[in-house]
């Protein structure tokens, strides 16, 4: 049927977005050609009177449909974010103005304007199709994320946006380790451990490990080592190839969490206590973590971690101030299971569904 323009905009890459009152239509400003819209984009705007579209950061775009809300797109990722969960937009018209400081200005023509701090720090990474149930993240030293799923394990360059290797990982726990010598520790259900070399020509399995009673964990122990954590509470260190069992876990305690940073592991057990691996031997932490799932020492020395179904919790020890992100802060899900620090100090997070950045440059 005939759609009504509502409002057109172009992004910082030559497409121009036209708002309708039943969806969006996009074109490519130099042939004028018809541009397919991301799936996302359709599920979110297909149906609905889109009420303006602005240019919105560096990469975005942001658009407003009338009683949905506020959407950013994500050019680079390809993703759409609602941001700002009070504003719904119900409006029959409504102007929009986006600030120097990616800030908001609306208003309806009847009423007085609203001002609307919308920045966000956090960048969502689009569902990868096909691949639910993310369960932890690392980072390569060739720079691309490792992601272990229910199903599969894949490679992703988060530069080019796009999977790389993938593996078969139906039989696979989600564990996995890279050390400090760059090699990945993947563990499957059956208890085998398989070390991996990782380079530009991908994955090579180096060493497979047998442990009878099954694997909970892999840590890294320092200099290259290896600390996999059984079913039956012993840990084992696997040095230079050798294997020797260096402890015993006593009594209920939740499942270890790692410091990729500084190679310690926290082991939380009932009352808020916390054992902690550090400088080759087992203690009583300083540090009381509650129902963490992964953990993080960043570049400034403040902590960061995991939790399961509570958010994100942020540790800032020269000042004793816990922040925590939770999906009150616009957080996707609350339920996170992997942490990492990339190159330029963002922090990276997965949960089952998703991967998120957290932009420190914000």
């Amino acid at each position: 049927g005939r759609r009504t323009v509502t409002d057109i905009e172009a992004d910082l890459y030559g497409q121009v977005w036209v708002g309708t009152d039943d969806g969006i239509l996009s074109y490519d400003a130099t042939s004028r050609k018809s541009i397919p819209l991301l799936s996302e984009v359709s599920s979110v705007t297909n149906g609905h009177k889109v009420l303006f579209i602005r240019r919105y950061d560096k990469y975005g775009v942001l658009v407003g449909i009338k009683n949905k809300g506020l959407f950013v797109v994500n050019l680079r990722y390809g993703s759409v974010q609602k941001i700002n969960h009070e504003e719904r937009l119900e409006y029959e018209k409504c102007i929009c103005h986006v600030d120097t400081k990616d800030n908001i200005w609306i208003a309806d023509g009847i009423s007085s304007f609203k001002y609307l701090i919308t920045k966000t720090n956090y960048l969502h990474i689009p569902d990868i199709e096909g691949y639910d149930h993310i369960q932890q993240i690392d980072l390569l030293q060739n720079g691309l994320l490792a992601v272990s799923s229910d199903d599969v394990f894949f490679t992703y360059d988060p530069q080019k946006g796009r999977i790389c290797d993938i593996v078969d990982s139906r039989n696979s726990l989600p564990v996995q380790l890279v050390d400090s010598n760059g090699f990945l520790w993947l563990a499957d259900k059956f208890g085998t451990v398989k070390k991996y070399k990782t380079d530009d020509k991908g994955l090579k399995v180096q060493r497979s490990y047998i442990f009878k009673s099954g694997v909970n964990y892999i840590g890294a122990a320092g200099d290259g080592a290896v600390l996999v954590f059984s079913g039956d509470n012993n840990v084992y260190k696997i040095d230079d190839d050798d294997i020797h069992n260096v402890y015993t876990i006593k009594g209920a305690r939740s499942l270890p969490v790692a410091d990729s940073k500084t190679d310690k592991i926290y082991i939380s057990r009932p009352l808020g206590e916390t054992i902690e691996y550090s400088d080759g031997s087992f203690v009583q932490s300083d540090i009381a973590i509650n129902s963490a799932s992964c953990i993080l020492t960043a570049r400034d020395s403040s902590i960061w971690y995991g939790t399961y179904n509570k958010g994100l919790v942020h540790l800032i020890p020269s000042t004793g101030e816990r922040i925590i992100y939770d999906e009150a802060s616009h957080i996707v899900d609350s339920d996170i299971k992997s942490l990492i620090e990339d190159n330029y100090g963002n922090i990276w997070f997965s949960t089952s569904k998703h991967i998120t950045k957290y932009d420190i440059s914000h």
